[in-house]
């Protein structure tokens, strides 16, 4: 869809029924233009996905996942990128340059949280060690019910 300058790609696997026995998999690999800025929205429920967005400039990811397995990789492209995951019993491991300040906010009581390389400044929120001390910054905002949540530096 066009909508001004721009532009809007939906991709579905609803409204189907399926029967089998056995191994199926329903997958999708996406391969995008790393040149413009994105904004990113992910409606999933009972899925496995693993994102490698560290070669595109990322403005903003939306992902709204039930039972989800999360495996997502961002990068340093952008100057500030905004990340909001809301899940339900999931599996999250997120990876985060270390040329970018990070600020996590949580609230996930239910969930396990591990946060390599961050320090918690208030209840709630975590902040990358020295931050401040970076040019590109990254906000994480997780909501997630009874989660495993990773966080890790590369």
């Amino acid at each position: 869809e066009d909508s001004g300058s721009a532009k809007y790609l939906s991709l579905g696997m609803e409204n189907s029924s399926m029967h089998w026995r056995g191994n199926m998999r329903n997958s999708v690999q996406v391969k995008l233009n790393p040149s413009p800025a994105w904004d990113m929205i992910f409606k999933v429920g009972a899925a496995s996905v693993d994102f490698d967005l560290s070669m595109y400039i990322v403005r903003k990811v939306t992902f709204e996942g039930g039972a989800s397995s999360v495996d997502l990789t961002l990068g340093d492209r952008n100057d500030e990128t905004a990340v909001d995951i809301e899940t339900g019993v999931s599996s999250i491991t997120i990876r985060i340059p270390v040329t970018v300040d990070c600020e996590i906010r949580t609230d996930a009581a239910l969930s396990s949280k591990d946060f390599e390389g961050f320090s918690k400044t208030e209840p709630g929120i975590w902040r990358t060690d020295e931050y401040g001390s970076k040019k590109k910054k990254l906000s994480l905002n997780i909501e997630a019910g009874i989660s495993s949540i990773h966080v890790v530096r590369y």
